[in-house]
Formats: structure tokens, sequence, C-alpha cells
């Protein structure tokens, strides 16, 4: 005669021999684990998954997001953002003062620090697109309108729409054409 047991990470239920059932159950774990959001159904869990994992939250364009992380991982951009625009202002102002307008990008583009910060907010705006991409998502809208940020004047207004669109309003609820929550 065999027992029927239900088994974490699998499907159904695994026949376990009567021999092995009279033995005391082992704990369950599972509500620990399903807490934890990088724990994932495959046995074979490695740091590069999870590097993949920390990347993909910050620069993935497929997916949605909520509006709660969307504060957080914004929170923490804009905060980057700014300190690494300040800290090289900070750090270079009595140099930059003495230029023109003209020789400001020049002199930016011409020192290590110049490129290394053009490099850094490259990549915190695409953090940004890519955060604004998937809020779009998760309100059933394309991410394809986030192009009219490159229209002058019009970009701005757009940016402040999107922020109180993205920043307040909740997305589709259910599983849209984006996926699901």
């Amino acid at each position: 005669m065999t027992v029927s047991r239900k088994t974490f990470g699998k499907r159904g239920v695994t026949p376990v021999p009567t021999a092995f059932a009279s033995r005391t159950p082992e704990p369950d774990f599972a509500p620990a684990r399903a807490q934890n959001a990088l724990v994932l159904e495959d046995e074979n869990f490695s740091g590069g998954k999870a590097a993949a994992f920390g990347l993909g939250l910050f620069f993935s364009f497929n997916g949605r997001i909520s509006r709660g992380p969307y504060w957080m991982i914004g929170t923490v951009r804009f905060v980057l953002m700014m300190a690494v625009i300040f800290g090289y202002a900070f750090n270079n102002m009595t140099d930059i003062q003495a230029l023109s307008e003209d020789e400001v990008f020049a002199y930016m583009v011409g020192s290590t620090a110049g490129l290394t910060m053009l490099a850094l907010v490259g990549i915190l705006t695409v953090c940004a697109w890519s955060l604004e991409a998937r809020r779009c998502h998760d309100r059933d809208v394309s991410a394809w309108w986030l192009l009219l940020y490159l229209i002058p004047f019009f970009g701005a207004l757009y940016g402040a729409y999107l922020f109180v669109v993205n920043g307040f309003f909740k997305g589709t609820p259910g599983a849209n054409r984006f996926g699901p929550p």
C-alpha cells in the first residue's frame, strides 16, 4: 500500500511507500520560500540568476511593474542621478566656472571624470526609460508612446503627465497583453 503526499515544488502528489509513511513528517518551508521574491521554482538557483534578476529589475523593458516597486526603484534611481551630477559638479566647480557655455561639454568629454559621469547618467537614463515602459505596460499602454519625450517642449509636458499617471493611477487588474500583474 502506498500513501500519497504533496511535496513542495512539484505539481500533484507523489506516491510514498508505506515503510516511509510512518516517519514523522518534515517541516513545510513553503510559506517562508513563497515570501522571498528571489526564490525560483528551479532547483538550480545560482548567483548568475540572482544578478540577472537584479539587472532585469532595473533595465528590463518587458513585463509589468506595479506602483510600489515603481516608486522604490524610481527613488533610488533619482538619488543616484543627483549624486552623480552634483558630485561631478562640486568636484569640478572651479574648472567649470572659468569656461564658457560652449566649452563645458568639450571639457566634460575631454576628462575621465566627465566621461564617467556621462556614462553613469546614460545608464541611469536607460533605467528610467525601462521603468516607465514597464509601468506603461501595467496600464496596458504601449511603451512606444515614450518616444514623445523626444519632442522639444512637448516632451517635458508629456513627462509631467506620465509622472502623474504612472505614479498615482492603478494598473490594469488581472492579466493584459503585456503579461500577468
